[in-house]
């Protein structure tokens, strides 16, 4: 199963359109966010968190603070080897 699948099963991915032959075919922003996912989960975010980050990022207009919260709680918990903590 592709990382694009696998994304998209577990809602992290838009449903992308199909081709006439019933093919995914993802477009240039299914791509970046899939490059988004899988680099914030290579630097440690959690599945809930990359889809807190993807909702976020949806409402760029707004504040930053939530995204800053959530990046001090990721980087804490790589620095001190704890897993998920609760905000």
């Amino acid at each position: 199963m592709s990382a694009g699948v696998i994304a998209e099963k577990i809602g992290l991915l838009p449903v992308p359109r199909r081709t006439a032959g019933n093919y995914r075919s993802y477009g240039t922003r299914h791509l970046q966010q899939l490059g988004f996912i899988r680099q914030a989960r290579e630097l440690g975010f959690s599945i809930e968190d990359v889809r807190e980050l993807l909702k976020l990022a949806a409402h760029a207009e707004e504040p930053c603070a939530e995204v800053d919260q959530l990046v001090a709680i990721v980087t804490l918990q790589e620095q001190t080897g704890y897993g998920s903590l609760a905000i």
